[in-house]
């Protein structure tokens, strides 16, 4: 493999495959070599290649090309996961408006799969490593599409949850299938880890996300909302979005299927949510701008009657 000198330098690992870093005619690019298990033929895999290349949202990941080898080929997301993002270590701290804004450009691009591509198409696999920062901070969501999509009779494309991480929600343990429901589950626990912190939310069981959901439930009806929020926030959010924020998140998860938000409304809720915060962020600045005026214009004042003997 030319393209990832020898597949050299290892980005990350996946329920599809392996990712590498590569150059394209000089251009920086992440290669996924698909696993002998997702590979069904050459000719299954043209199909998915010539899917995927269909798929164009600003919030999903490009596919620029692929290889014969089973290899496709994507754009270089420079900033790496949203997991990486939330560690410690992590040298962007992302604030509250910054987790809202991955937040909403997350929404959409899931919002694109399930009600605007042709055909639509189910995530299968929505988890924060799976959710991609560009160098411009741009969010796309990648691992969409890939083997083990098939149409429903909707001409929906839905995937079998092999290899999935986290807990897709109580339809797919009683289908093993996955729709859009159980991405909007799966898309609510991401929610939860980003906006209280806690990583290992999607690694629990669905009675632990039940009890979960009861608890920061009573918390917010307690109005708790620093004991529920990332603490590595130090109380810089506004109350109003984050108690929307974890509406929605628990909206997500909590309802049954049939009854639980499609993504549209998710992205509607979320984008009004990042506007409150903004507004509020605005009307914080201004008033320290203007405290900070009135205390240079007071001193003023005493350095004048300092000087005039008053």
């Amino acid at each position: 493999m030319r393209i990832t000198n020898n597949l050299d330098r290892i980005l990350g690992k996946g329920k599809h495959g392996t990712v590498y870093h590569g150059y394209l005619d000089g251009t920086p690019v992440a290669v996924k070599m698909l696993s002998s298990s997702s590979v069904q033929s050459y000719k299954h895999f043209q199909a998915e290649v010539k899917l995927l290349l269909g798929v164009h949202h600003r919030n999903l990941i490009n596919l620029v090309g692929y290889c014969n080898e089973g290899g496709l080929i994507y754009e270089y997301m420079a900033n790496g996961s949203l997991e990486e993002l939330l560690l410690d270590s992590c040298k962007h701290f992302l604030n509250w408006e910054g987790r809202l804004r991955v937040a909403l450009d997350a929404a959409q691009g899931l919002e694109y799969l399930h009600k605007y591509c042709k055909p639509t198409m189910v995530h299968g696999n929505v988890k924060p490593s799976n959710i991609l920062i560009n160098d411009e901070f741009q969010v796309k969501l990648a691992d969409f599409g890939l083997s083990g999509t098939f149409p429903n009779d909707e001409g929906t494309f839905l995937t079998s949850a092999a290899g999935t991480s986290g807990y897709p929600g109580h339809e797919y343990s009683d289908s093993k299938r996955l729709s859009e429901k159980t991405d909007v589950y799966s898309f609510g626990i991401v929610l939860l880890e980003m906006f209280t912190g806690q990583s290992a939310i999607s690694r629990t069981s669905e009675k632990a996300h039940k009890d979960l959901v009861e608890r920061l439930s009573s918390m917010l009806a307690k109005g708790d909302i620093e004991k529920i929020v990332d603490p590595r926030l130090k109380g810089n959010f506004g109350t109003q979005s984050v108690r929307k924020a974890l509406e929605i998140a628990m909206a997500c998860i909590s309802a049954a299927g049939t009854g639980r938000l499609t993504m549209d409304v998710v992205a509607m809720e979320l984008n009004q949510c990042l506007a409150v915060e903004i507004a509020q962020n605005k009307k914080d600045h201004e008033s320290k701008a203007k405290g900070s005026i009135e205390m240079i214009t007071v001193n003023l004042d005493d350095d004048e009657s300092i000087l005039l003997g008053r």
